[in-house]
């Protein structure tokens, strides 16, 4: 390759070149040229602006790795979040099934018979034959239920059940589940 084709290939290179070397006889071969200056083949190397033809940098592994960590993170703080909210639904699902249940149980009564009426606040604190405890799942539930006659309808009963975790908090609130429901009672 002459120093014509290599001067069109990468013309930066070798305005580089030609700053550093005084001219010299051109011999046909750009190796040539190179390689027989007595004692510039130094200079030459210091001189040569190298393009790079693989691997990274110091900064591009760098803004790739801040970037790996921020996504990462994302990542982690999105999952923990999942795993908590799966958690409050898992609860909730359990809570939902307890009070199906006692609506279930409390339906199958009255038809056998009708069912005694409730005081009014049994929602609200823990009445004698109103209320129970439930382990499931690992956790203990408290139930509380509502037995009331509609109004004009002596043969239908008002059901309503609260199920909760935590008995310190008895309104209705995300840890609570509150079902209601109207059953027939046979005279």
């Amino acid at each position: 390759m002459d120093v014509r084709r290599a001067e069109s290939a990468n013309p930066e290179s070798l305005r580089s070149i030609s700053n550093c070397v005084p001219a010299a006889p051109q011999r046909g071969r750009f190796a040539d040229f190179l390689g027989n200056l007595d004692g510039v083949q130094v200079a030459l190397r210091c001189c040569i602006v190298r393009t790079r033809t693989h691997g990274f940098t110091l900064i591009e592994v760098l803004m790739a790795t801040g970037l790996f960590v921020v996504m990462a993170l994302g990542t982690a703080q999105l999952f923990a979040l999942a795993m908590q909210l799966n958690m409050l639904a898992r609860q909730q699902l359990v809570m939902s099934l307890l009070a199906a249940q006692k609506i279930e149980d409390l339906a199958a009564l009255s038809m056998a018979g009708p069912l005694q009426a409730s005081p009014p606040d049994a929602l609200d604190r823990a009445a004698d034959g109103f209320a129970d405890r439930v382990s499931q799942s690992g956790a203990t539930y408290v139930r509380r239920w509502l037995v009331a006659a509609v109004p004009d309808r002596a043969d239908v009963m008002a059901i309503v059940v609260r199920v909760m975790r935590d008995e310190r908090h008895p309104n209705p609130g995300p840890g609570t589940v509150q079902i209601a429901t109207l059953c027939e009672t046979r005279s």
